[in-house]
């Protein structure tokens, strides 16, 4: 079976994520590697998850006006970041 693969950047490290098999284990090695990744920076552990937790609300559940709230939420998000 063909196995995409997707280069995910945290900080200065690449990391590569096989999207093969859903029923294709996870090696040993790569499940220490990936809890020594989150211990080691938990801060990018923490963002990369709060950021697939919200493009899978907005690809999969979001509607019209759960896109709308987004959008502001987003505006006053820029205007807090511009100001710094």
């Amino acid at each position: 079976m063909f196995a995409a693969f997707v280069l995910l950047l945290f900080n200065k490290y690449i990391v590569t994520y096989n999207k093969g098999d859903a029923n294709m284990a996870t090696s040993e090695a790569r499940k220490r590697a990936t809890a020594k990744y989150k211990a080691k920076h938990p801060e990018a552990a923490k963002a990369y998850q709060a950021r697939s937790y919200a493009r899978r609300y907005i690809n999969k559940f979001a509607d019209n006006e759960g896109l709308d709230e987004l959008e502001e939420l987003i505006k006053v998000r820029r205007k807090e970041l511009n100001k710094q």
